[in-house]
């Protein structure tokens, strides 16, 4: 028995109150990447451009990141153990007993 998954449709993926633009910390925090990463990515041709919001501001439409991340192949990697796990704690006796 298959089953078919469906196709991911990312305009649903957005819950109410999204908003509809978003600039360049925007798009990095939502992807979990850097500015520098997102400005490579666009310039590399992998990821969509800036839309002209006005004279000098620009931003990326929310629903095409959406699209663009909903877009990206299943990885076969797992997450490092480490992940999200908070760093050890030095205790002050120790660094004064080195």
């Amino acid at each position: 028995m298959t089953t078919t998954q469906a196709p991911i449709e990312p305009e649903k993926m957005l819950s109410p109150g999204t908003p509809m633009v978003l600039d360049l910390p925007g798009v990095a925090t939502t992807l979990c990447v850097s500015p520098s990463t997102v400005q490579l990515m666009v310039r590399q041709g992998e990821f969509p451009e800036p839309r002209q919001l006005s004279g000098r501001r620009v931003g990326w439409l929310t629903i095409e990141v959406a699209a663009w991340a909903a877009s990206r192949p299943k990885s076969v990697q797992l997450p490092p153990h480490n992940t999200g796990a908070p760093k050890p704690r030095v205790k002050r006796a120790e660094l004064q007993q080195e």
